[in-house]
């Protein structure tokens, strides 16, 4: 299910106006402002994220405006679990300088995940559901200052990248098997391993005949994100789009202070000199 949920969600614009939307964003004008992308790319994306249920368009007065939908806001937890990466893994990410406040319990929140973890099986190769110009994953740098998850949006945003992370965790950790698990191209698992390794994922011993790939204790950190991500896409989608009523999760954050499930709802962004509610 991760190869399917990553079409959807692997995108660097995508997963920026996510972000956008739980802050608040709501009309082309806004998401401009919050994100900085090209009107034509928001736009674009928009459409992209409604037709997958994620997104609900409407019209306030002569404006066009856009409301995440509950599988959209459902994703929120994913958003807290690369927060909590982030912080621990790049130090010069926006999400040194951010606190996230737990406001039913009022503590700092430290997520927690609770619940079975995805099957180790390769992830399926299905038909691409909606074809797409994507954006580099360093387009984000552009524009880092105006997302809080700045380094774990470019690999989640990468969807080959995050297919390779998750390829090594089920075992294939050779060339020849990574690329026969995900059908990938040679030329492109070729630069994502190397842009994988530069950025510490992703380790090789290179002395060694046929080197295998591992991960490094960095991109073994990354894989509940990608975990979440299977979760929610078992949990939410169905044909690439998703289902209007809530699911029961099988691997959820909770607040490490109150146990209590973690939603956007109930959850402050305090950011020097701001503080934003989500939802």
């Amino acid at each position: 299910m991760l190869r399917e949920t990553l079409d959807i969600i692997g995108d660097v614009p995508c997963l920026i106006l996510i972000e956008a939307a739980w802050t608040r964003a709501r009309t082309i004008d806004e998401f401009r402002t919050a994100t900085r992308l090209p009107i034509t790319t928001i736009r674009n994306r928009l459409l992209e994220l409604a037709d997958a249920g994620l997104l609900l368009p409407s019209l306030t007065g002569d404006l066009e405006a856009w409301k995440l939908t509950p599988a959209g806001m459902a994703f929120y937890p994913v958003a807290v679990v690369m927060l909590a990466w982030e912080v621990r893994w790049n130090e010069q990410s926006p999400a040194a300088r951010v606190r996230l406040v737990h406001m039913p319990c009022g503590r700092t929140l430290t997520p927690r995940l609770e619940g079975s973890i995805a099957p180790h099986e390769p992830p399926t190769i299905g038909k691409r559901l909606s074809p797409r110009r994507r954006r580099s994953r360093d387009s984000v740098d552009a524009i880092r200052s105006y997302t809080v998850v700045h380094g774990s949006v470019r690999i989640l945003g990468d969807r080959w990248a995050s297919l390779v992370l998750w390829t090594l965790r089920i075992g294939a950790i050779r060339f020849g098997e990574i690329r026969s698990a995900l059908s990938i191209a040679s030329n492109i698992l070729t630069e994502r391993l190397k842009w994988l390794e530069a950025i510490g994922l992703v380790s090789r011993k290179v002395t060694l005949p046929h080197s295998p790939y591992v991960l490094t204790e960095k991109g073994e950190d990354f894989l509940p994100v990608l975990d979440l991500v299977e979760a929610w896409g078992s949990a939410w989608l169905e044909n690439g789009v998703a289902r209007p009523n809530a699911p029961v999760m099988r691997r959820e954050v909770l607040c490490d202070h109150c146990q209590i499930v973690v939603i956007a709802q109930d959850v402050s962004l305090v950011i020097p000199s701001r503080v934003v509610t989500f939802g």
